[in-house]
């Protein structure tokens, strides 16, 4: 190949390059463009499909703090889900720690993950959590066991005798004295 082929060649895939650079920041722009949330997740669902590439605007939303607690973390979820350790994980145990409608799913999030730093995030999401509300201890308790946490025996006192019977074999189950 000469020398203009060669260059022609490189030129041609650098074009490509930027285009699927373009697509995918157009991608992210509409993602946080979006104000309806439930849409906002059906598209963070798809965004692993976008690759690496998507990282470095992810953790720019991650990071800025112009965004809302729900926009930063289903970005540091897909980040997570893309192989972000740094900026994912930190902006998802703050989630967790920050007692909002979003601790829960940050806390499911950094479990399936396996995240074990998450366990003191996880912990104090837990004794956070009312005993009456057993769905909620049940998925606090379960993200705890996924990270490989264990139960202090005054939280465990705490839950298993305040939820259903059934709810506290299952905490007994997952965590035996």
């Amino acid at each position: 190949m000469a020398d203009s082929g060669i260059e022609a060649t490189v030129r041609a895939f650098e074009q490509r390059l930027s285009g699927v650079t373009q697509g995918v920041e157009s991608c992210l722009d509409e993602f946080v463009s979006v104000t309806d949330e439930h849409v906002r997740y059906l598209l963070a669902e798809r965004l692993p499909s976008l690759g690496s590439a998507a990282l470095p605007s992810l953790v720019g939303i991650i990071n800025s703090t112009q965004v809302g607690s729900g926009l930063r973390y289903m970005a540091a979820w897909v980040a997570l889900a893309l192989g972000d350790r740094d900026a994912a994980v930190s902006a998802l145990c703050e989630e967790v720690d920050s007692d909002n409608e979003w601790s829960l799913p940050a806390a499911n999030a950094l479990a399936r993950a396996s995240v074990r730093v998450a366990e003191p995030s996880i912990l104090r999401g837990l004794q956070r959590v009312e005993p009456y509300e057993t769905g909620a201890v049940l998925q606090w308790t379960h993200a705890l066991r996924l990270v490989g946490g264990s139960l202090p025996n005054d939280v465990r006192e705490r839950l298993t005798a305040a939820v259903e019977p059934w709810a506290a074999q299952a905490i007994r189950k997952d965590f035996p004295v």
